[in-house]
């Protein structure tokens, strides 16, 4: 009875730390996001360099923020604090909360240039993953206005990959 107790206990201080270290390495992944927005906002950076640091670091924090909801999932299922939200650090509020809106500001920021962010909750950043569908033209003028669109030099927004396993452990954790 006591050795299981220990490995219960064991796994609860064990399942915190993951939590904890998953969520340190998600914070860290923001604050690389602020900085490459405040780059292009700032024009310290080509175009070109501050899409690859803008998708490489949204695909570490998509990764890291599934990291936090499984490793939050398996610190509550360990019998911690009996089902009770992890705290955010700062607000003490739920962090899986805190996570439905602390990157809602990229829709209004400048790297909205660059991909299609959505205004609303998008922890995972799947609407910038996204292809765009060109729609079915209403009149016969549409392929025309396009192709003029084109030779103007109008950018396409890029595209965030999105992995199907990613995407299964996305659905998970909605």
């Amino acid at each position: 009875r006591c050795l299981s107790r220990n490995r219960r206990v064991g796994g609860v201080a064990q399942a915190t730390r993951a939590a904890a270290d998953a969520v340190a390495a998600r914070e860290a992944a923001l604050r690389r996001l602020r900085r490459v927005a405040e780059s292009h906002a700032e024009a310290r950076q080509p175009f070109a360099e501050v899409r690859r640091e803008l998708i490489d670091t949204l695909l570490r924090l998509r990764v890291f923020s599934l990291d936090v909801v499984e490793a939050v999932e398996r610190w509550r299922a360990a019998g911690s604090r009996g089902g009770a939200p992890w705290p955010d650090q700062v607000t003490g509020e739920s962090y899986l909360l805190k996570m439905k809106a602390d990157t809602a500001w990229l829709s209004e920021s400048p790297l909205g240039e660059i991909l299609a962010f959505s205004p609303k909750s998008d922890p995972f950043f799947v609407v910038p993953s996204a292809r765009e569908r060109p729609a079915t033209p209403t009149n016969h003028m549409t392929p025309t206005l396009q192709a003029r669109r084109q030779l103007q030099g109008e950018q396409r927004k890029s595209v965030l990959p999105l992995q199907s396993s990613l995407l299964r452990r996305i659905r998970n954790a909605e």
